[in-house]
């Protein structure tokens, strides 16, 4: 016995097998919590990971940022770094910023941007060219005196506003055309079709080139309220500076449009109609 005995304890007996039973019945149950934890970290990271990226953009100046600002009498001049990734170069951003909203803030802009038109008249020649400048007159002019002005003093146009009133309602609406051009034959005509059941009022300001010259003439035109450059002495230097540090510079011309929004709005009690509308017949 005690010979068995001591064979029995070197020879235990075999452990039982564990049932696969159980285990295969419990394999879709995990491979679930791990779907479950995957879906889980893929709906973290499209939560998190744009609000990162985005705080990152906005400190990196990806996004546009402002440099410098300078204020005048009436407007800011604006200056931003433009740049929306990490791929793009980049280029400086001046514009105008215009506060025209109330007969105060309006006179002080005209006075102020007379200024700069006189100074820039001062530095070039009589026969140079402004290449842009905005002309915005003291009451709409009829299709017929824009066609004659374009002739005699203009030597291209741009963008130009419009008055037209709604004849449903008798409101006043402001409009931003690039055609009719009034070198076209039937300008005067064409400008009565832009919209329909609406009544054209008259032009109320355009952007035009012009000779140094004219400009002079025209600032004592009765009809004109502003002869405004987008290109001044001041912000010349200011593009001057940047293009010298190597980089890009662009002077933006959409400073217009919010200039003359505001005028309309003061003078004429118009309100703002994007050139959207011009395809839909009503509001």
């Amino acid at each position: 016995m005690g010979i068995r005995k001591k064979l029995w304890n070197w020879c235990p007996r075999p452990k039982k097998l564990v049932s696969t039973y159980f285990a295969r019945l419990a394999i879709p149950f995990y491979v679930s919590i791990l779907i479950g934890c995957l879906l889980l970290t893929i709906c973290a990271a499209v939560a998190f990971v744009p609000s990162i990226l985005f705080k990152h953009v906005d400190e990196s100046g990806w996004v546009p940022k402002e440099i410098e600002r300078i204020s005048f009498p009436g407007y800011d001049i604006v200056v931003r770094e433009m740049r929306y990734n990490p791929f793009e170069k980049g280029y400086i951003s001046i514009r105008i910023e215009a506060y025209v909203a109330s007969e105060e803030n309006l006179t002080a802009y005209v006075n102020s941007r007379t200024n700069s038109l006189n100074a820039l008249l001062d530095a070039i020649a009589p026969n140079a060219l402004i290449e842009i400048a905005v002309i915005t007159f003291k009451n709409p002019l009829k299709a017929e005196e824009l066609t004659s002005l374009c002739e005699t003093s203009l030597v291209k146009l741009g963008e130009y506003a419009v008055i037209v009133t709604d004849e449903k309602t008798n409101m006043n609406d402001f409009v931003i055309l690039w055609f009719p051009r009034p070198e076209d034959p039937n300008f005067a005509k064409d400008l009565t079709l832009i919209k329909e059941s609406h009544r054209l009022e008259g032009i109320i300001a355009v952007e035009c080139c012009i000779k140094a010259e004219t400009a002079k003439t025209l600032k004592s035109d009765p009809r004109i309220l502003l002869i405004d450059p987008i290109e001044d002495p001041t912000i010349l230097e200011i593009k001057k500076k940047y293009e010298a540090a190597g980089l890009d510079v662009q002077v933006e011309r959409s400073f217009s449009q919010e200039m003359w929004r505001q005028y309309a709005q003061l003078k004429l009690g118009v309100k703002w109609v994007s050139n959207a509308d011009l395809e839909s017949p009503d509001h």
